[in-house]
């Protein structure tokens, strides 16, 4: 049995969008609670395991000179330093 709706404008935007990105059903089952308005010039940079920082901070830098109004940083996992 098919979950999806035939006619496109009765699917959520959600599987809308996972569809115009190619993700599959699994997929679009992890990243769909990710689904978010932005406004524009608003970025959100996600990153699945953050170290020192240094490569956001450098992404974050690039957002704003090209104009980012807003930088939101979305991180999964955090390595912390040794004491």
């Amino acid at each position: 049995m098919n979950d999806q709706a035939s006619d496109p404008a009765e699917q959520p935007a959600t599987l809308l969008q996972a569809q115009r990105l190619g993700l599959s059903r699994n997929q679009e089952l992890i990243f769909g609670p990710l689904d978010f308005a932005l406004h524009p010039g608003e970025v959100v940079l996600i990153d699945d395991v953050m170290t020192s920082g240094a490569t956001l901070a450098a992404a974050a830098r690039a957002c704003h000179s090209a104009g980012a109004s807003r930088i939101s940083v979305l991180v999964l996992a955090r390595v912390e330093k040794a004491p």
